[in-house]
């Protein structure tokens, strides 16, 4: 949390439309090239879960200090540092509201491969439980 206070102090945003209109189709294409990414590697899951994983992406911490780094660094930095803070907030942003609507994208009827690990560790517990007695 500190480090975006600092950065929030440090980082003058450039609060005009076409500024938000270009971070906002940015971070539309990234959210467009995460999901791809999970269709493609992931076969077991179904489309709202994987939209789900899509929306809740890394909070950025990394990215942003790194970046604040190499924003000190290099001269003509600022306008590339600023599209990459506001794509942190807003994925902050949609990770949050993702996670509170998650009931709408994982259901217990949609996780057929779900019940079957939970009976496969239930199976087990009872087999621990088992061999605790013996003793």
């Amino acid at each position: 949390i500190m480090i975006f206070i600092l950065i929030g102090i440090i980082i003058k945003l450039p609060l005009d439309f076409m500024f938000f209109a270009k971070s906002l189709l940015l971070f539309a294409v990234y959210l467009i090239a995460r999901f791809i990414a999970i269709n493609i590697s992931s076969t077991e899951h179904t489309f709202k879960e994987k939209i789900f994983m899509g929306l809740l992406s890394g909070k950025g911490l990394a990215v942003v200090v790194v970046t604040f780094i190499l924003a000190s660094t290099i001269s003509g930095f600022e306008p590339i540092l600023n599209y990459v803070l506001v794509l942190v907030v807003y994925s902050i942003f949609v990770s949050s509201i993702a996670a509170k609507f998650k009931d709408y994208f994982i259901s217990e009827e949609e996780e057929p491969h779900r019940k079957h690990e939970e009976k496969k560790g239930n199976k087990k517990k009872k087999k621990v439980k088992k061999s605790i007695k013996r003793k």
